[in-house]
């Protein structure tokens, strides 16, 4: 029976892959056709921290971390910028939406990767028009610039700020301890020049060093709880989840927080809506996480407060303690030890001034000669033919269904004809 009909085996082979590439060619063109264009952008680190007292670092919340590019992966698809371009490209008007749906068609046709082993970004765009596609790569990477900008002057402004008021404060201390100084050498119990037969005693071991030292705690606590409660959304997070504090549950939380959120815009991405489960259960466990976050942030900010109301009792006795120990210097001996001690104060504190008036200078030189965080290196163009379909894939995948029928159908065409070709019974 095949013998026969051998010649349904040719046609077949040659009209299947035929007739695929032709249903493949239909099929790419009637199906939507989306352009990209795309942005190369250079990130530079940001600004690192900068320590305005021992023991005491005025912090960088965004200071490189291990997860720097994922964080501005959200960034430049954060809601802040992309309203920018909504704004500056009126997209709303340009495309007969209000601004919720045109958010969220934006953010959608956004792709962005890090070139590996460089500090490249490449943000890729895809719309149904190609200038929509390129203008749109470029404003995205202007507004990203600009909120690096805004953010850069911003945390510099802040750390010039605490650097001043440290400076002014310093200045205040240094004055305290001449006053107190002077007055020790104008006191006539107090032997001036000083006997070298009187017995010394160890410098910054007294009351006096140790009152100092938690004055230095007193601020470094009082300026993470004014951090704390200055800072809100990711900023936030980020800063509360480097603080090097014991039972610090915002470091476990904040890279599952991270990790949600990529895996809900991934699954948007992929054309999930909200009513689908996967896309339900990521934003219920976002819901769930930032729930959790901001429970621990406000626990953090109770332990330091706790910290902070022990500091100041301890504080507070070691001052009385460093006060009586002044009191009793009425001997020879005990003069020179407390004048030594407050000597030493006094050396330690102008050092200290020192230190911060130059590294006030040192940021101020560096706020004005720093580098742009954001350069652009390659401007969006618009795209000559489509990036979807992909026309060679769907004539390829046509011709190779229609040589698979090919090879099929003969067996389902040839006992027909054979049957239609029987002689019939008389």
């Amino acid at each position: 029976m095949f013998k026969r009909f051998w010649w349904v085996f040719l046609v077949t082979l040659i009209l299947g892959p035929l007739a695929g590439v032709f249903f493949g060619g239909v099929i790419a063109y009637i199906s939507p056709k989306t352009f990209e264009s795309s942005a190369t952008i250079q990130v530079r680190p940001v600004t690192p921290s900068v320590q305005v007292l021992p023991g005491h670092v005025s912090h960088d919340p965004s200071a490189t971390p291990s997860n720097f590019f994922a964080t501005e992966f959200e960034v430049i698809r954060s809601q802040a910028t992309l309203d920018r371009v909504i704004d500056q490209l009126d997209l709303m008007s340009r495309w007969g939406m209000p601004r919720p749906e045109v958010l969220e068609k934006l953010r959608q046709s956004i792709d962005t990767r890090n070139i590996k082993g460089t500090d490249l970004i490449e943000i890729r765009v895809r719309t149904t028009n190609p200038e929509d596609s390129r203008l749109i790569a470029g404003a995205v990477s202007d507004a990203y610039r600009s909120r690096r900008l805004e953010i850069e002057h911003t945390r510099s402004d802040r750390v010039l700020e605490e650097l001043r008021k440290a400076v002014r404060e310093q200045e205040d201390r240094v004055e305290e301890k001449r006053k107190v100084l002077t007055g020790m050498i104008r006191n006539e119990s107090l032997l001036w020049p000083p006997d070298a037969n009187a017995p010394t005693y160890p410098r910054g071991s007294g009351a006096a060093a140790q009152y100092a030292e938690l004055e230095t705690q007193k601020i470094k606590l009082e300026s993470q709880i004014d951090i704390l409660l200055r800072y809100e959304g990711e900023q936030l997070i980020t800063y509360a989840a480097e603080l090097n504090l014991p039972e610090n549950i915002i470091r476990t939380l904040r890279p599952q927080w991270l990790a949600a959120k990529r895996q809900l815009e991934a699954a948007k991405q992929a054309g999930l809506g909200d009513d689908h489960p996967t896309v339900k259960q990521q934003t219920k466990i976002i819901a769930g996480l930032d729930t959790d976050l901001k429970e621990g942030v406000v626990a953090l900010r109770e332990t330091l407060r706790a910290q902070l109301e022990l500091v100041k009792e301890q504080a507070e006795r070691l001052r009385i303690r460093k006060e009586e120990e002044e009191d009793r210097a009425v001997t020879p001996g005990i003069a020179r030890y407390t004048f030594d001690d407050a000597k030493a104060e006094f050396e330690a504190a102008q050092s200290l001034l020192e230190q911060l008036k130059v590294k006030l200078i040192s940021e101020e030189m560096q706020r004005r000669i720093s580098e742009d965080p954001v350069v652009v290196h390659a401007q969006p163009a618009e795209a000559m033919r489509p990036a979807s379909p992909n026309v060679p894939l769907h004539l390829l995948l046509g011709a190779a269904g229609g040589l698979l029928l090919g090879l099929i159908a003969p067996f389902a065409i040839i006992p027909i004809l054979h049957a239609a070709n029987e002689p019939k019974p008389a």
